[in-house]
């Protein structure tokens, strides 16, 4: 059966959001991530602001279960 686009991407962020939950985030120093992650961004030729919004939508679920679960 092949993968619709819709799917891979589906998958490809249960991936990616597994990974972040299992290895958490790189640093809590706010300008050093967002400088890391603009230079990710450029070395594969995605917009730096695109990315900025991907790690937005990743991270913020991963910091409300931290803070729900320690509530």
């Amino acid at each position: 059966m092949a993968l619709t686009q819709e799917r891979r991407n589906e998958l490809a962020w249960i991936m990616v959001f597994d990974k972040a939950r299992d290895q958490g985030i790189p640093t809590f120093k706010p300008n050093e991530f967002q400088r890391e992650l603009k230079n990710a961004a450029k070395r594969m030729g995605i917009d730096p602001h695109e990315a900025m919004e991907f790690a937005r939508e990743l991270y913020s679920p991963l910091f409300d279960k931290l803070f729900q679960e320690k509530e």
